[in-house]
């Protein structure tokens, strides 16, 4: 009997423990260009800067469109996103888009965008990411647009660009750093960044040694279509 009971009771903390950081998020659908967007804006009760897992999607799809068509979610007005929610892709599988602004996100790693293997732009600049880590895009090689610009990054690992052949716009304006990159706006600029971070630029700068490089990379494919254009610098 002792047993049974130790049993019930290990389940129903269990269930409090899950539901109390499972939730569903709400969306609102809208285009943006010519893409189909999840929008989802803060609530009190949606982020209070801990880890979330999906359980569902709410929120009324436009014309007859569904979960599959989504091809990219941005968090809007967000203050304590903390973490990227987990199970997202298990909704939007077909994702080429995510990010957020201004919404203390912390953490970003390999771990949160390697579901999403689909993924064009990741977009997460004004947040409070400190370090990109080795491999951060190793499941993301089709990646063509980086915006990380303006958080307090004083990390970036030797490999964190390793194999981002598809990339055409890096976004890193206000880098701390230990030393001055001298990065250009073009094909080269990309090169050199990518040379300077295997020889251990950027790597575990101090906050005594500190040096503020500002820069962006924008190199687009003359070919690429405007509306894919619009969608990556207005993200």
């Amino acid at each position: 009997m002792a047993g049974i009971k130790l049993f019930v009771s290990i389940l129903t903390l269990t269930i409090i423990f899950s539901s109390a950081f499972s939730k569903p998020l709400k969306c609102t659908f809208r285009y943006k260009q010519n893409f189909y967007v999840c929008f989802i804006f803060d609530h009190p009760n949606n982020f209070d800067g801990s880890q979330i897992t999906v359980d569902s999607i709410e929120g009324k799809h436009l014309h007859d469109k569904m979960n599959n068509d989504v091809v990219a979610v941005r968090f809007v007005k967000v203050k304590n996103l903390g973490f990227l929610p987990k199970d997202l892709d298990k909704f939007f599988p077909n994702l080429i888009g995510i990010g957020t602004t201004n919404a203390n996100l912390k953490e970003l790693g390999q771990n949160d965008l390697k579901a999403f293997k689909n993924l064009k732009i990741i977009s997460f600049g004004h947040n409070q990411l400190t370090t990109i880590e080795e491999n951060m895009f190793k499941k993301n090689l089709g990646l063509e647009a980086i915006f990380l610009s303006q958080n307090p990054i004083t990390n970036i690992d030797t490999d964190a660009f390793e194999g981002l052949s598809k990339l055409k716009i890096l976004g890193l304006s206000g880098l701390k750093c230990r030393e001055e990159l001298g990065i250009g706006r073009n094909v080269e600029g990309v090169k050199k960044l990518v040379e300077k971070v295997k020889k251990g630029a950027c790597k575990k700068a101090s906050t005594i040694s500190i040096f503020v490089e500002i820069f962006k990379i924008f190199f687009i494919d003359e070919k690429e279509e405007e509306d894919e254009q619009q969608f990556f610098m207005n993200f």
